[in-house]
């Protein structure tokens, strides 16, 4: 096991030695650092083609760190994540500034002019107002807001219609400033921590379900990647039969060929024996592009399409496939484990506080806004401050305002249909549970077949190879032929394939097993990056 560690450790390095540019990557590596990564990974030639010898854990290890898929599905979890810092900087505060100026002339009759004359004034005033607000995850709105305005008047005078305006004494400027303090509170609609934070509740679903996602991804690619690596095994594995069956038909060949010249055998027995030999030839080569396939199936799940030596597996199908662990207890984990029952678990939870929210939208909106005003006055900017405090020139502003909903159909009709869905994805849940258990009391009923088949198969395959035997031995005496040796070895070479296929499937299922159990990462001692 640490072996492998330290091959994890190096991997990186060996891709890059091998890789495209494997010439130049080989001039910036030392020859410690290759030397080293040889004896970690098992290079070796089969049937004259360098292999790199790999271990489940190792291309399971790999599967996650090269996947881009995975890659894609990780950044969705960090997008969900600044959705809830999105969510929890809601209420930041925020200041409002504003500046002003205005003239205001005008002029008419008026008792305090003469009978033939208008007069009037000219209003020039300048204003300023800085206001600061902040809500609070209790619903409570607070207020502070500084204003300011300077007016300056001038008189004005018309003689007679159509004449020109005169001007008169300017008085004196007069600032009037104030501070204003409030609070806005509401005591049932929108009120209350819970409520409030409801934004952020959801945001963080968004997380588990991005998880969730994630982790449904990497499950799939583990099992995917596991199945495939013991599809090459069995064929590579059937290639090793099926060399075997073109050396004995080798064999078989020279020794009729020997007996033809000798004249104790025809030329047609030395016909079926070549002909023999050329089917085994043939489909040695089928198995070894099947294994060729299948293996550039591993580099695509992998992301190593262009690694230039070939990948051999040295894992081995168990010998037994019994499940020890109590049923009751697997089910739970399985269970637990289920992606689809987890996103359904958060959907319910995302559905509860939404029909929290439509709730809210049928309370009272009942809201008491207090506001305290600090009031100066002052021939100079901001001389008025100085006022802020005489108790005598503070106010006071006190408002109760009653909202009441009536006949909002529509809110009643959404507060009906989240509390139908709950109902409907509790019932999915349980269905899904349902499947489940089906599903894994069908893979215990299949691993407990497999053992009988297995037994039953390596019956079979040892007496297809006593057959063959005494079949050769009768042919050497003259009492069968080469037909019948081929048929012998044809049902050797199928039982064979038929004991690897078992012991391949007996894989498939335990893989089944651990992507319900969600044991990969635990079997394997896989790091999650």
């Amino acid at each position: 096991m640490n072996k492998i560690k330290k091959l994890l450790a190096i991997l990186p390095l060996f891709f890059l030695i091998v890789g495209g540019n494997v010439q130049a990557q080989q001039q910036s590596t030392s020859t410690l650092e290759t030397d080293e990564l040889l004896k970690l990974v098992n290079l070796k030639t089969v049937d004259g083609r360098k292999v790199a010898e790999v271990p489940l854990q190792l291309v399971l290890q790999l599967a996650l760190e090269q996947s881009i898929l995975l890659q894609s599905s990780k950044l969705g979890n960090a997008l969900a994540q600044r959705a809830v810092i999105a969510a929890k900087e809601r209420n930041t505060p925020s200041v409002s500034t504003s500046f002003g100026y205005s003239k205001s002339p005008s002029i008419s009759a008026s008792s305090s002019c003469s009978p033939s004359e208008l007069c009037g004034s000219s209003t020039s005033s300048m204003s300023f107002s800085s206001a600061y607000s902040l809500k609070s995850d209790s619903g409570l709105t607070y207020g502070l807001t500084y204003s300011e305005q300077s007016k300056k008047s001038t008189t004005l005078s018309l003689l007679e219609m159509g004449g020109d305006v005169t001007t008169g004494t300017t008085g004196d400027p007069l600032s009037s400033v104030s501070l204003t303090s409030s609070v806005s509170i509401p005591f049932f609609q929108d009120s209350g921590t819970y409520y409030n934070e409801i934004p952020v509740r959801l945001a963080e679903i968004g997380v588990t379900t991005g998880q969730l996602n994630t982790k449904q991804t990497e499950l799939s690619l583990l099992k995917q990647v596991a199945s495939i690596y013991w599809d090459l095994v069995g064929i590579l594995e059937t290639v090793e039969v099926k060399k075997k069956a073109v050396d004995l038909s080798e064999k078989l060949l020279r020794e009729n060929q020997a007996r033809l010249e000798a004249g104790l055998l025809s030329s047609t027995e030395v016909r079926i024996t070549e002909t023999q030999l050329m089917r085994n030839r043939q489909s040695l080569l089928s198995s070894r592009l099947d294994g060729l396939r299948i293996e550039d199936q591993v580099r695509a799940a992998l992301n190593l399409r262009n690694l230039p030596v070939g990948l051999y597996p040295v894992d081995k199908p168990a010998t037994q496939a019994v499940v020890t662990e109590n049923e009751a207890d697997l089910m739970e984990k399985i269970y637990a484990n289920d992606s689809q029952i987890g996103l359904k678990k958060a959907s319910l939870e995302q559905n509860r506080y939404q029909l929290e929210q439509e709730l809210n939208k049928q309370k009272t909106n009942l809201d008491l806004n207090l506001s305290y005003v600090l009031n100066g006055y002052s021939k100079s900017s901001f001389g008025g401050i100085s006022d802020f405090s005489k108790s005598k020139l503070h106010g006071m502003n006190v408002t109760l305002t009653w909202n009441v909903p009536l006949g909002d159909q529509a809110t009643i009709e959404n507060i009906q249909r989240k509390r139908l869905e709950q109902e409907q994805i509790s019932l999915q849940i349980e269905d899904r549970k349902s499947q489940l258990e089906v599903n894994f009391q069908s893979l215990l009923r299949s691993l407990s077949l497999i053992e009988k088949e297995k037994q039953t198969a390596a019956a079979v395959s040892n007496l297809s190879k006593d057959q063959l035997r005494n079949e050769i031995e009768r042919f050497k005496l003259g009492k069968s032929t080469s037909y019948q040796i081929s048929q012998y070895q044809q049902d050797v070479i199928e039982a064979e394939q038929q004991e690897i296929m078992i012991r391949i499937r007996q894989e498939k299922i335990r893989v089944e097993i651990m992507a319900l159990t969600g044991e990969f990462i635990e079997k394997y001692e896989l790091n999650q990056k």
